[in-house]
Parts: C-alpha cells; sequence; structure tokens
C-alpha cells in the first residue's frame, strides 16, 4: 500500500468524525428501527425474501428494492453493537466511505498519470455530496454497493493484464494456461463481485456494462480483434443476463407504485412534459456535481419544476449537456483510433531499427496473435509504449534514433537478449505489468462510470419514486472525479497533453528539435490551476463537514431544507416538533407546509393530532375532515375524526366516521390489492387503524346500551386484528359486553309476568337443577350450543349477524356493515339519563392514542 492512497483514506475517514454522534433521522427509523430483519428475533435467512424495508416481496405493498447483503450488514452491524446503537452504524459507514476512497485513489493511480490521480482520490474523499450516503444509515446501500463495484472494476482490469500477456506466449504450453487460468479466474471474480455489487443496490450491476465499455474502447482502430477479448465480452454479457433474469424472478416484472407527491413528472398527461423533464434531470445532477452549494434531504414534489415546452430555457442546459457528451466521445474515439493506427506503423518502424540480437521478431507474432495492447505513461517529458511485454523508452528531449533503446518492465523479458523472453521460451510468465490506458481511453472509462450507474435511477428507462436523490451520485461520482482530474492535470500541462493523443505524434515529438536545449519551460499557468485545486478541495471538505452537522439531527436536517422542498421540509419539522412538545413551533410549521401545498393529507392529519392535544376540538375536527378530503383511504384520519367527535358528545357523527374507518377494508388479491396499499401507504398501520376504530366502536355502543352492536364490533376487530395488535383490549371489552348481556337477560327474566304456584315451583326446580356444577364433559357441550346459537342469531337492536370466530373469510366479513343503532321500543333498559342526552360518558381522549407520523 502506498501511502498517498492511506492519506486519502485517512482524510475520507476525518472528514466524517462528526456524524458518529448523529442518530437515526429521516428513513432510518422505518430501514432500521422498526424493520425486523435488522432488529433481530427471527431468521436471518427470512431477509432474502423481503425487500430493504422489512417487508415480504409477494405483498402488494412491498417497494421491491432487493438489498439482502445491505440489510445482513446492517443486522450485523446491530449484532455486534449489542442493539441499535447508532454509533456504531455511523461508524461503519465513515470507515465504508474510507475504504471506498481507498479504492478510487487505486483506480485512478491505474488510470491517470501521476499528476492526476491524487486529484481525483482527494475530490472523491471530500465531495460534499456523499453526505447522504455517508451520514445517512440509509446509504449503506450505496456505500456497499460502490466498494463491491469498484472491487470488480479492478478485477477486470487485472483480468485484462493476464489477458494480454497470455496472448504473446505460445499456445499450447504452462504459460499459456497460467495466463488464461488467471484470466478466467479473475473474470468469475468481476462476475461475483458484480452480483455482490447488485445485492447491495441495483445500480451496482452497471459496473459490468461499465467494464465491456471500456474494453470495448480498447480494441478501438485494431485490424485484428482478438478472440480472447470476444470470450471477455461475452461473459460479461451472460453474467449480467444470468443476474438481471434472476433478479426479476425473485422480484417479479410488478412495478411499485408511486405516490404523484413522489415524482411528480411521471404522473403528467403530456408525454413532451415527462420526457423534457426526465432528459432535463441528468443536468440537475451533474450541477450537484459542479457545485453542491444547495443541497437537500429530499427532491420530491416541486423541489424541480417540470419543464412543460421547448421555450423553456432550461432546455439549453439539457442541450448543451448531451451535445458535451458527444463531442467528449467522439474525440475519445478518434483518439483511440489515431493512438492505434500510429502504434502498429511505430511498431513496425521500431522493429526494423532494434539490433539483430536484440530483436524478439515483432511481426511474426503479430501474425499469431494481432497487435497486442500498449502502455502508456507520461512521465515528465519521456513517454514508455510497450508492445508484446517489450518497454520502449522515447526521450523527447533526443533527437538520435540510435539512443532509443528496448528493456524489459519484469524480469521475464529481461533475458530476452539473447533468446528471446521467457515467455517465447516456454517458461513461466511472471504477473503482467497493467495494461495503462491512454489519456483518451481513461476518459472514456470515466464517462462509462460516471453515465450507466445514474441510468437506473434518471427515469429515462422506467420511473423511480424520487426525482433527485444525492445518495444514487456516490457510484457516478467515481467517473467525474476521474474527469475533472483529467482535466486540471491537462490545464497544469499547460495544454502539452495532446501530444499523447497518439502514438504517432508523440513519436513525431520525439523527432523534433526543442529550443533552450530540448528542456520543456515551465508553463507560466501551472501554478495558478494548483491553487486552484486545493483551493477547490478545501471549500468542499470545508461544506462536507458542515452538511454533515444538518444530518447530526432531525430538526436541523428539514431547516435545511426548507430552501430546497418547503412543504416536505416544514411538514417533517412539524412532526419533529410536536413530538419534541413544542406545540405551538409546530403548528407553525404545519401551516407553513399548507401554504405552500395545501392538498398534503398527512400534514393536514397531523395538525388535527397536535389541535387535539392542545383540545382545539372544532379546527382538529376540520384538519381531520380535509385530511379526509384529500384522501378518503386515510384510516388514521377518520379514526382521529371519530376520537374528536366522541369527545365533543357528538356521539352519533362519532359512530358514523368509525364505521367508516372500519369499513376501509383492502381487496384480497390482485392489482386492486396493489392500488389500494399504495393509496394506504402502509398497510400494517392502516389495518391497526382499523381494529381500533372497532374496538372504539364497540366502547360507544357500550356506553349507550346497544351491547349486541357492541359484541358485533369487537367480534370484527378480533377478527381483523393484526398480528403486533395487542389483543388484550379486545378480550377485556368482549368480556365486559357478555357480562352486561348476561345481567340483562336475568333482569329481563325477572320483570317477566308471575307464573302461577306450579310453574314457579317446576321454574325453581329446574334452577336449582342448573345451579348444580356440570360434568366437564357436560359443560363443554353446553359452552359449544351457546357459541352456536351466538353466532347464527340476529342482533334485535341493528339486524346484523354476529361475527363469530368461523366467519375469518374476507368475503364474509365483507358483508359486515356497523351502522347507527334502532332503539328498542320502551325505555333502554341500559343506559342511564346521559345517553338521552347523547353525550358520551368515556374520556374518549385517553382512547388509543396513535403517534402522528411524519409527513411521508
Amino acid at each position: 500500500m502506498d501511502g498517498t492512497s492511506l492519506a486519502v483514506a485517512a482524510l475520507a475517514f476525518v472528514l466524517y468524525v462528526n456524524t458518529l454522534g448523529a442518530g437515526f433521522v429521516y428513513d432510518d427509523s422505518r430501514a432500521v428501527v422498526r424493520n425486523p430483519d435488522v432488529r433481530g428475533g427471527q431468521s436471518a435467512w427470512l431477509a432474502f425474501g423481503h425487500d430493504f424495508w422489512g417487508t415480504p416481496l409477494g405483498s402488494a405493498g412491498s417497494h421491491g428494492s432487493y438489498r439482502p447483503l445491505a440489510v445482513l450488514s446492517l443486522r450485523a452491524n446491530a449484532y455486534l453493537a449489542g442493539g441499535l446503537r447508532p454509533r456504531a452504524f455511523h461508524l461503519v459507514n465513515a470507515q465504508l466511505h474510507a475504504l471506498c476512497s481507498w479504492l478510487v485513489a487505486r483506480l485512478s493511480r491505474r488510470l491517470g498519470p501521476p499528476a492526476a490521480w491524487p486529484a481525483a482520490a482527494l475530490l472523491f474523499a471530500v465531495h460534499p455530496v456523499h453526505c447522504e450516503a455517508v451520514a445517512g444509515i440509509v446509504g449503506r446501500a450505496d456505500l456497499l454497493a460502490a466498494a463491491l463495484a469498484l472491487l470488480a472494476l479492478l478485477a477486470f482490469l487485472r483480468h485484462l493484464d493476464w489477458r494480454e500477456r497470455g496472448c504473446r506466449c505460445p499456445a499450447p504450453g504452462p504459460a499459456w494456461c497460467r495466463c488464461r487460468a488467471w484470466a478466467g479466474a479473475l473474470l468469475a471474480a468481476t462476475l461475483a463481485l458484480a452480483a455482490g455489487a447488485m445485492l447491495c443496490k441495483e445500480p451496482g450491476l452497471t459496473v459490468l456494462v461499465v467494464c465491456a465499455s471500456y474494453d470495448l474502447a480498447l480494441q478501438l482502430g485494431r485490424r485484428q480483434r482478438k478472440p480472447f477479448s470476444l470470450g471477455s465480452l461475452g461473459a460479461l454479457a451472460a453474467g449480467g443476463a444470468g443476474l438481471l433474469a434472476a433478479r426479476l424472478w425473485l422480484v417479479g416484472l410488478r412495478t411499485p407504485v408511486f405516490a404523484r407527491a413522489d415524482n411528480p413528472a411521471a404522473h403528467a398527461s403530456s408525454w413532451g412534459t415527462r420526457a423534457l423533464t426526465f432528459l432535463h434531470l441528468p443536468a440537475v445532477n451533474l450541477r450537484l456535481l459542479l457545485w453542491p452549494g444547495t443541497l437537500s434531504f429530499d427532491w420530491s414534489m416541486d423541489a424541480v419544476e417540470r419543464v412543460e415546452s421547448l421555450a423553456d430555457p432550461r432546455n439549453l442546459q439539457s442541450a448543451a449537456l448531451y451535445a458535451s457528451l458527444a463531442v467528449l466521445v467522439a474525440k475519445a474515439v478518434s483518439a483511440l483510433r489515431a493512438e492505434h493506427q500510429g502504434t502498429e506503423r511505430y511498431t513496425a518502424r521500431r522493429a526494423r531499427t532494434v539490433p539483430k540480437r536484440r530483436q524478439v521478431k515483432p511481426d511474426r507474432k503479430m501474425k499469431i496473435c494481432g497487435v497486442c495492447s500498449k502502455l502508456i505513461e507520461s512521465r515528465g517529458s519521456s513517454y514508455v509504449y510497450t508492445y508484446n511485454n517489450n518497454v520502449i523508452l522515447t526521450n523527447n528531449n533526443n533527437n538520435n534514433n540510435n539512443n532509443n533503446y528496448i528493456s524489459s518492465r519484469s524480469s521475464s523479458s529481461s533475458s530476452s537478449g539473447s533468446g528471446g523472453s521467457a515467455t517465447e521460451r516456454g517458461g513461466e510468465p511472471d504477473v503482467p505489468p497493467p495494461v495503462v490506458p491512454a489519456p483518451a481511453g481513461a476518459a472514456l472509462l470515466g464517462l462509462a462510470l460516471l453515465v450507466f450507474p445514474l441510468l437506473p435511477a434518471s427515469n429515462l428507462f422506467f420511473y423511480v419514486g424520487f426525482v433527485i436523490a444525492e445518495r444514487v451520485l456516490y457510484l457516478p461520482s467515481v467517473g467525474f472525479c476521474l474527469l475533472v482530474a483529467q482535466g486540471f492535470a491537462w490545464l497544469a500541462d499547460g495544454n502539452r497533453g495532446r501530444r499523447a493523443a497518439g502514438a504517432g505524434a508523440a513519436v513525431g515529438a520525439s523527432r523534433r528539435p526543442k529550443a533552450g536545449g530540448g528542456r520543456r519551460e515551465a508553463w507560466p499557468g501551472r501554478a495558478p490551476v494548483l491553487v486552484a485545486g486545493v483551493l477547490l478541495l478545501t471549500v468542499f471538505a470545508a461544506r462536507t463537514v458542515q452538511r454533515n452537522w444538518d444530518w447530526a439531527d432531525e430538526e436541523d436536517l428539514y431547516r435545511a431544507g426548507i430552501a430546497v422542498n418547503p412543504p416536505k421540509a416544514y411538514g417533517n419539522l412539524g412532526s419533529v416538533l410536536s413530538s419534541r412538545g413544542r406545540l405551538s413551533e409546530a403548528e407553525h410549521a404545519f401551516r407553513m407546509a399548507l401554504k405552500f401545498r395545501p392538498n398534503m393529507a398527512e400534514v393536514h392529519y397531523n395538525l388535527g393530532n397536535l389541535l387535539l392535544k392542545r383540545d382545539k376540538l372544532e379546527e382538529a375536527i376540520r384538519s381531520y375532515q380535509q385530511a379526509i378530503h384529500y384522501r378518503p383511504s386515510l384510516a388514521l384520519a377518520h379514526l382521529h375524526l371519530g376520537h374528536a367527535f366522541a369527545a365533543r358528545g357528538q356521539v352519533r357523527e362519532a359512530v358514523s366516521a368509525l364505521v367508516r374507518c372500519a369499513s376501509l377494508r383492502l381487496p384480497s388479491s390482485g392489482r386492486l390489492l396493489q392500488q389500494a396499499v399504495h393509496a394506504v401507504r402502509d398497510e400494517a398501520t392502516h389495518e391497526a387503524a382499523r381494529v381500533s376504530a372497532l374496538l372504539l366502536l364497540g366502547h360507544l355502543h357500550a356506553a349507550q346500551g346497544r351491547l349486541r352492536a357492541a359484541e358485533a364490533a369487537v367480534r370484527e376487530a378480533i377478527l381483523a386484528r393484526p398480528e403486533d395488535y395487542q389483543p388484550e383490549p379486545l378480550y377485556k371489552l368482549l368480556a365486559e359486553v357478555e357480562e352486561k348481556l348476561r345481567v340483562q337477560a336475568e333482569a329481563r327474566s325477572r320483570t317477566a309476568d308471575p307464573l302461577d304456584h306450579r310453574e314457579q315451583a317446576a321454574a325453581h326446580a329446574e334452577d336449582a337443577v342448573k345451579d348444580q356444577p356440570a360434568p366437564p364433559a357436560q359443560e363443554e357441550q353446553q359452552r359449544t350450543a351457546w357459541s352456536w346459537r351466538t353466532r347464527t342469531c340476529n342482533d334485535s337492536n341493528t339486524g346484523h349477524a354476529l361475527p363469530g370466530r368461523q366467519q375469518s373469510s374476507g368475503a364474509e366479513r365483507a358483508e359486515l356493515r356497523l351502522g347507527p343503532a334502532r332503539e328498542p321500543p320502551g325505555p333502554p333498559p341500559g343506559p342511564g339519563p346521559e345517553a338521552d342526552r347523547g353525550e358520551c360518558p368515556m374520556a374518549a381522549a385517553a382512547l388509543f392514542p396513535v403517534p402522528a407520523s411524519p409527513c411521508a
């Protein structure tokens, strides 16, 4: 390990030390705190059947994000830390960022000139756009995917080294077999690492496309294609297709449904609006990479306005971006072709000037293997070209062609003076030198790393649940840093890097005499470029530390996002302030969110909860009604509306709201179920709200003396109860209602018409027999008969069938509709004077408190 790479990794870790004291913020609570796959208590193998958020893949509410390795890393993190300790999670994230920075340093050193690769690694380590991926625990998936993707790319580069070395070995032979074995093993490692990157996050699979594009770039302009390169491309294509098919088989072809507010452009009615907007989003991402001054935790809703016409000036930014990419690709491809052609001519001409005793017969070898790959390394004023493992040094300061010589970079080539290289004699090849590409090849690889990992999240091929997410720029920023570093090196060299555009140009430059004894004059603009680079790195590092403080606390995070996404930031800020007891500030934040976006049902609901805490019942009722207006399927709003009506003594309105909440049943299966789950957002919370509404309805009916209706509501709640819902309140209320029904039946029997003496005696005798304890078997038979009569009888007050435990099917339960109870003729036996006035004698405000959910 070299010291510079380690220094870059240390710097990357130090910049994120201030995140170690942060807590769980934003999506961390759902992905970590409430995720059963992370908390433990169940088999770890279940993570391979769940999505990233802990929902089963077959569920209609599944997000479809299949990232089991990332989930297992979070689970191992919690296990080793002894619980959900935020400091342990943030520490691992900072270490992973340091690892990725070290890998970027190794990659940039392999690709770029000596003056450029430290700049690329440093820029990646300090870039502020990485704060969301590193400071947010949810970014663990992006960090792991990037680390494995970079390892896969480095493995593929070593595969190219052994493949090129094997191309120069006589076949068949032990050296040739060894080269082929190493090349195959490294190619298999590339595919395995790419599979691991995909299991951490989906864009990790795009590293195979990056490898294939780089291999194709190396073959541009060659007269003969190597069969080994075609085999590598075929393996990459087959492996990528197989991994993609496996993921589709696991997750399915069903695409998740996202809310309109998450990606407004995807729901635009005009095809032109969607196309222009999504073509503009890469320009916004590039702007964040160029100058990350404005960052936000969320870019949904109207954070990026839609491009609705060709007259929008932002189309010029999109056109400039794609035109620049096209020109850069065209120039790089042209430079690669010219370089390959110049290399072939230069190699043939050099072969004629090499002394006989040092000649390695390149013409004969080219007939067997084709034109082998070359190395170009910029070393001061000299360039090194490697053909067939022989390094040809051409000094730009020397005009004498006889001073050019052939030496070897490996021990196997050093013995080629008397009888050829060791590989020609059939010996074992040494570890091959790295295949360092030309600047044009490195530029193409940087473009591939910038473009391909960003495509899955660009909305260009399929819609995703966000407009822009800063964490998805973590892997594409590697290519951006490589390109920027090459640009700085080009400027620092005073535009002299053009001589590296082709081998022929470099050779021609070596033949031309230079003024001043051939020594290159120092470019006066080199110092300003270096100063500008140091200043840029310093500013980016300071911005990274500052942004990390925003991610340390949810309140600071949401306040920092007000400038980009005011409605989402104010809505979430109000939820945080409300949970901390700062009700006045929270109310102001909620109203500010509704001022920017009045149709946010969650904000109306959370505002209603806050007003209910402050005993502003009328305003709370209006907020709940607004939430139901904008989202009729929001069960929590129906539940709390009934709660507020009950607190005001409006029992009839409370019963009506609770009945509507209980009737919000989800379809059993199919596309309707997926759409319904999308509408309710959280299936478990929705079902829990329905059960709570039935329980509260049972309390209301029992307080009003409608015991049969109360029993029906409680039995329905028991049938619909989710697994994580506590059953004790349900069974307690059911026991109280049954006890009241028994007392009521005894009271009715005592107030019946008097019988004659014989009938009274017979009745007393029968009662005496009933009071005797029955045998266990007979008692069970009596209980079974009573349960059957209870399940089959009709409530005389409501006229609805009472649900029993056997009515578990959704079709039977769907027929139950709880409505206002009909009063029996005569004075009701149960309720007191309060029922006549329509007042609720219970403390409704203390029933089933549901915490305010953050604005999603």
